[in-house]
């Protein structure tokens, strides 16, 4: 059976120390879990500070802080429906935990729980690599892509109350406004993709080794050796490319590593590094070519 951890840091679907473990060596992973320090002031709800378990039978069981120093334990079934009991001591979580192997990954007296999206997510490893592909681009045109339709359907308004030169006039009018407005982030995005288009990143917030990958090498680095983190782009927030921004993290032996806000988003970077500050540095265009 497969038990891993989770600390205050940690995202939703990122754990530590993974390994497979026997029964006697789950107990006393959990007893020896930090629960005192990690409980303070954490919120009750599935991504907490925990010890959760993996039955091969499909099911998870993660054990998490609750109110007056009790414990939540949360079982995701093989339907992927989240059920929950309250225990009371470290006794009684690992007398559950004896019960959910020996029952095959099934605790029947538990209570259905509150309605979760996508539950699985809270229990299942996740692995955290950004790359360019399809989700990237559409979180990159993002603005387009949901300001468009207003003006294509304006413009199929105008067409039917519209005759003649006037409506031709009208869509030419249209095409031509968001082409213009759309010109400058199109062409960033092709800058950013020439610049990333064979990386990626592999980095969470609460593990401080990261990879980061390019078309010539792969290094993993330490959040510990990151002296800065600079994120250079527009400050006009009506800019159509106002999210898009390059990327300079600076090491203490005075290495750069550089990548865009297509590989990463700013505010994704700012969470995945909890105890360094991001620098802005104003670039009205920030394209790759600009920073030196």
């Amino acid at each position: 059976m497969i038990s891993k951890l989770q600390y205050k840091n940690s995202e939703k679907g990122e754990f530590h120390h993974i390994a497979e473990r026997n029964l006697e060596d789950t107990q006393a992973l959990i007893k020896s879990y930090p629960w005192a320090r990690e409980r303070n002031g954490v919120p009750v709800q599935l991504t907490c500070p925990s010890v959760t378990l993996e039955h091969p039978a499909g099911s998870c069981l993660k054990i998490g802080p609750y109110f007056s120093s009790k414990f939540a334990l949360y079982l995701l079934d093989r339907r992927n429906k989240v059920y929950v009991q309250i225990a009371g001591s470290l006794e009684e979580v690992c007398f559950c935990v004896a019960n959910y192997v020996q029952q095959e990954g099934d605790l029947p007296a538990f209570e259905k729980y509150s309605f979760t999206i996508r539950p699985a997510d809270h229990f299942r490893t996740k692995t955290f690599r950004y790359t360019t592909d399809t989700r990237a681009k559409l979180v990159f045109f993002t603005v387009p892509l949901i300001s468009t339709p207003p003006f294509l359907s304006l413009l199929l308004l105008a067409c039917f109350q519209t005759a003649g030169n006037m409506m031709l006039f009208a869509s030419i009018m249209t095409i031509f406004l968001l082409s213009i407005l759309w010109a400058p982030l199109l062409y960033l995005y092709f800058d950013y993709r020439k610049a990333d288009g064979d990386s990626y990143l592999e980095i969470s917030r609460g593990h401080d080794e990261f990879v980061y990958s390019s078309a010539d090498q792969g290094k993993v680095y330490s959040k510990q050796e990151v002296i800065a983190i600079d994120s250079y782009g527009t400050s006009a927030s009506r800019s159509p490319w106002f999210d898009c921004r390059i990327f300079v993290l600076t090491m203490k032996g005075g290495e750069q590593v550089r990548f865009t806000s297509l590989l990463i988003s700013e505010s994704t970077l700012i969470y995945k590094f909890p105890d360094q500050s991001v620098r802005f540095r104003k670039k009205y265009f920030p394209t790759t070519g600009s920073i030196t």
